[in-house]
């Protein structure tokens, strides 16, 4: 379970990084915001920081939670709660994940938000797991699979059920541990969830082989096989060779487990997992030894012992050593062979002093997680305290209003009265419109972003492995669009995120996401000296852009220019964008049957009330004019 939360954490950090503009934006929202709308920003700093800079985030998390305390709304503290706890799962804090994680899920099952509460509880099965607290962590993801089993919710439940399995396999309660991967794979194939299937029959298929009963293990492994070998991650094709391998060595067939012990290999290369290296190289010598190929069998031994000891695995380290023993005594080497049982005994007394520190640290933290609910409590006392006198100073307060208010109507002031609340009207309409963009881009950023990133990742990985020449430039063709389309993600999340803009705003990003592309062209891009202050909204600064940045891409690609000018003018209420270019040109019509885009430019600029104009002509180069209404006052402030 590990494993696949750091897969995540790195697939993420890849689009996260991008985010510089985004985060500096919410910090600044943070010194000028309060209450709600300040304790949502805190948690999206929290929530996007986790992974490049998990201290930082915890700082964010901590400000959101001691915002929320004084706040009347139960569940926006159960969400910085919530916030607070991802950046501690990635630091190692485990204990506080627990507790705040805890404090989240009572709020939220009191106010009948079972889904989240359960996403709660799958944080704390997943800390329970990690600090091998394992009885307290099947609790945690018990619960959570009867509030998933019933809100319905079968993708979670596939999830839940699986880690359940693998929870009582680790107890060895395997016939328990059966009965929730048969549920995790039958729950998989009613959703047509094809990857989770397969993982719950290679699972099973596991327990059958440790039951001893290998034709059956053997049977279901042959029926994911296909899926496996086409459409498996490496890790799970590792697992999958792996637990085969071991299949054929119990069944006397040790050419065939050799070939899959092979593919395991190059499986756990391709993802870098050193401690599976050495693992498989340990079995790969048994192999070898099993066919009396002594020496191949010597080279993986000692293959899997570097690995083992540059990973610091005292366990198998001491295993592996015991094997070298064992083939330089079979090999009639005495001296070597006393050499590594003096080397076995060693590593076995470091695994037992390993061992026992280890228990003496699980209690101690034990003591430390208790001590920390003890003093929650204590804190939770204070706080009611707390809220108890603030509640009849507001009463106080209220009745106060109260009276101020009459005497307002009597003395006449209820014009002012009136005033006052049709600002607070637009503050809260303001407000709501900076959460919705908020809300449209963390939306944006989590699911879409993450999922184009994931994708491009794939395709780098099977291009990587692909021998065929002529795939792997297609995979890398479809990797490119990916990030193309990241791209345009991000550009639209920076238009959301602007209330408005400023024309220099859009100059400078235009010229930041250009500047490489036109350094590898040799081309120079002139802006205008002056630029005019003009207020552009959200959505004229996106659809201006990517117009612009469409231009300039063409003029890279086909008119092999040196020379590319922007020039700005104001007139009427309009604004006037003239890109020029000093290439070769081209005939209008022939490049509109080729397809070049300028049709996509011309509908772009005509579906958002804009006017886009293409003059060209061979060898006189080319000419954009791009015309967009503007605000009459801002016009008229720069028009003398």
């Amino acid at each position: 379970m590990r494993k696949h939360l750091l897969h995540f954490i790195l697939l993420s950090h890849s689009f996260f990084g991008a985010q510089a503009q985004n985060l500096d934006s919410l910090k600044n929202l943070v010194y000028i915001q309060k209450g709600a709308p300040r304790i949502k920003t805190l948690g999206e700093l929290s929530y996007q920081l986790m992974y490049e800079d998990p201290g930082l985030a915890a700082h964010y998390g901590g400000l959101a939670v001691k915002d929320a305390l004084v706040q009347p709304d139960s569940l926006l503290l159960a969400q910085a709660l919530n916030d607070l706890s991802m950046p501690y799962l990635v630091i190692g804090k485990y204990d506080s994940v627990i507790s705040l994680n805890q404090r989240a899920y009572a709020i939220r099952m009191k106010a009948n938000k079972s889904a989240l509460a359960a996403a709660n509880l799958a944080k704390i099965g997943q800390a329970y797991y990690e600090i091998g607290n394992y009885k307290q962590s099947i609790i945690a993801y018990g619960k959570a699979c009867f509030i998933y089993e019933k809100l319905s919710d079968t993708a979670h439940l596939v999830q839940m059920c699986n880690n359940m399995g693998t929870l009582f396999e680790k107890y060895k309660a395997n016939e328990e541990a059966m009965q929730w991967y048969t549920k995790s794979r039958e729950l998989a194939h009613a959703i047509g969830d094809e990857r989770s299937e397969a993982l719950a029959k290679v699972n099973q298929s596991i327990l059958f082989r440790k039951a001893g009963d290998t034709r059956k293990a053997e049977l279901l492994m042959m029926t994911v096989k296909p899926y496996m070998e086409l459409k498996a991650y490496a890790n799970e094709r590792a697992k999958y060779y792996e637990s085969f391998g071991v299949l054929c060595r119990l069944t006397n067939r040790p050419e065939e487990g050799k070939e899959y012990y092979t593919k395991a290999l190059a499986a756990y290369e391709e993802q870098g997992d050193e401690p599976g290296l050495a693992n498989v190289h340990r079995n790969l010598g048994f192999c070898f030894s099993d066919l009396n190929q002594q020496m191949k069998a010597l080279e993986h031994f000692e293959e899997a012992l570097y690995f083992a000891r540059k990973n610091k695995l005292l366990d198998q380290t001491q295993n592996i050593l015991f094997d070298l023993y064992e083939w330089h005594k079979l090999n009639k080497n005495p001296s070597k062979a006393l050499y590594f049982l003096e080397l076995h005994k060693s590593c076995a007394d470091s695994v037992y002093n390993l061992e026992t520190n280890t228990l003496v640290q699980n209690y101690s933290a034990k003591y430390q997680l208790e001590r920390h609910k003890n003093e929650t409590l204590k804190k939770d006392r204070t706080l009611l305290q707390t809220q108890v006198i603030l509640v009849r100073r507001t009463n106080m307060l209220l009745l106060s209003i109260g009276v101020a208010f009459i005497l307002m109507i009597v003395f006449g002031a209820y014009w002012l009265y009136y005033q006052q609340k049709k600002r607070q009207l637009v503050q809260q309409n303001q407000l709501a419109m900076n959460e919705e963009r908020v809300r449209i881009s963390r939306d944006l950023h989590d699911n879409l972003g993450a999922e184009l990133t994931w994708i491009a990742s794939e395709m780098d990985l099977r291009a990587y492995a692909e021998t065929n020449i002529i795939q792997r430039e297609r995979l890398n063709d479809l990797a490119e669009k990916m990030r193309s389309a990241m791209r345009s993600l991000r550009d639209t999340i920076w238009a959301i995120h602007q209330t408005q803009s400023t024309l220099e705003q859009l100059f400078i990003r235009l010229t930041d996401n250009t500047k490489s592309i036109l350094e590898v062209g040799r081309i120079q891009l002139v802006l205008p000296e002056t630029i005019p202050s003009i207020i552009l909204s959200p959505a004229q600064s996106l659809h201006v852009y990517r117009i612009l940045k469409e231009g300039i891409t063409n003029a890279i690609k086909y008119a092999y220019c040196s020379h590319l000018l922007i020039e700005v003018k104001v007139q009427e209420n309009n604004l006037h964008l003239i890109m020029r270019d000093n290439g070769k040109g081209f005939k209008l019509e022939d490049h509109y049957a080729a397809g070049y885009g300028l049709r996509n430019m011309e509908s772009r600029a005509n579906e958002n009330g804009m006017q886009l104009i293409i003059n060209s002509s061979p060898g006189h180069g080319t000419e954009l004019k791009l015309y967009l209404p503007i605000i009459a006052q801002i016009q008229a402030k720069f028009k003398g």
